[in-house]
């Protein structure tokens, strides 16, 4: 039953800290600068689901909103605007001649007039990604917590476990020298 213990934890831990390894995002952007480009964007601005984590470490399939901005700043790119254009110009907005793009005419078209309206308007300072250090350091503590509790189980149960051996070699060592002395 210890080692089913042993393990479980072991497999507990590495999959909680599997997320810590699934920060970037895909993209359909070919060239490699391009690519920079976005990665720089999508780590600067936050997820619109989920606000502690920047929109690429988001989980796309669970946020339709953040996948179409997602598609946004990829077409804005290809477009050639920088990542620091982009950046400012989601904070603070694009403004009325955004609405002349044919990827944004589209946008509105698919229902996605509310999302565009931010784009427009710009969706303030707050959308900006910026590590929680709270969450991050309770989550560190937690772990760490979890793996001394694992580690003072484990000592404590191979502990008890030798105890009784000792105590079993000591007792019988009592009846070996007991025969011996009767025998005498």
């Amino acid at each position: 039953m210890g080692k089913l213990n042993t393990l479980f934890f072991f497999f507990l831990f590495i999959l909680s800290n599997i997320s810590l390894y699934a920060q970037s995002t895909h993209t359909n952007l070919s060239s490699e600068e391009d690519k920079k480009t976005f990665y720089e964007v999508t780590e600067k601005i936050r997820c619109i689901c989920l606000p502690s984590l920047p929109i690429k470490s988001c989980s796309f399939s669970n946020c339709r909103s953040s996948a179409i901005l997602k598609d946004f700043i990829e077409d804005r790119i290809r477009k050639r605007d920088s990542a620091k254009l982009i950046v400012d110009k989601i904070i603070n907005g694009y403004g009325e001649g955004i609405l002349q793009d044919p990827y944004v005419k589209s946008m509105i078209q698919e229902g996605n007039g509310y999302l565009v309206a931010e784009i427009v308007k710009g969706f303030g300072p707050k959308m900006l990604a910026e590590p929680d250090p709270t969450w991050i350091n309770l989550s560190l503590v937690a772990g760490m917590l979890v793996g001394l509790g694992v580690i003072f189980r484990y000592m404590k149960k191979r502990k008890n476990n030798s105890l009784t051996i000792n105590s079993e070699k000591t007792q019988s060592t009592k009846e070996d020298i007991q025969k011996y002395l009767d025998e005498i």
